[in-house]
């Protein structure tokens, strides 16, 4: 005797099975839906950059250049990207930018004069460090190999105390970025 389809059991188990695989899906979906809810505010990553916020200050498009095809060597200087802004009413003071991957992180003038990181930011100024301005930040001495789309921790600190720490990426790109002086 012939089942009707519906009685069929193979398509009776075919409609548990996709059940179960409906629910697990569902449940993933939850829990990266959670998972993303509870990444604070102040800390948000992009396939190649990432931005933070610590008190008034925003950090903004903060990388590493792009690397050579064969990623930045141990001991390389590296570019390191970004833009803040002071969103306060009070004078905020980048007094330290550091890394536990690298020896140090200095800021670099355009003609080349290595310094200690101090970025002073009135309220409601913005101060660019991008590649296509004169002043930028450095990584010196990186502790291994950093190749596209891989991070290193950077943790800025202010003048107030607070802090914050990113992953900043090496940003990905067809083309290589000329190495640091």
């Amino acid at each position: 005797m012939h089942r009707p389809q519906s009685d069929h059991p193979r398509t009776v188990v075919g409609r548990r099975a996709r059940a179960r695989t409906a629910w697990a899906g569902l449940a993933v979906g939850v829990a990266l839906a959670a998972t993303a809810c509870a990444v604070p505010p102040e800390h948000l990553k992009t396939r190649d950059s990432n931005y933070g916020q610590v008190g008034d200050l925003q950090l903004l498009h903060v990388h590493l250049a792009t690397p050579p095809r064969e990623g930045w060597q141990p001991g390389s200087a590296v570019p390191m990207h970004l833009t803040v802004y002071n969103g306060g009413a009070a004078r905020v003071v980048i007094t330290d930018v550091s890394s536990s991957g690298a020896a140090s992180i200095s800021a670099v003038s355009g003609d080349g004069v290595r310094t200690p990181v101090h970025i002073q930011l009135d309220p409601g100024e913005t101060r660019s460090m991008q590649e296509q301005d004169s002043t930028r930040l450095e990584v010196g001495g990186l502790a291994s190999r950093l190749v596209a789309g891989t991070t290193l921790p950077v943790a800025f600190t202010l003048d107030s105390g607070e802090g914050i720490v990113l992953a900043v990426p090496a940003q990905v790109s067809s083309e290589p970025a000329v190495r640091s002086r």
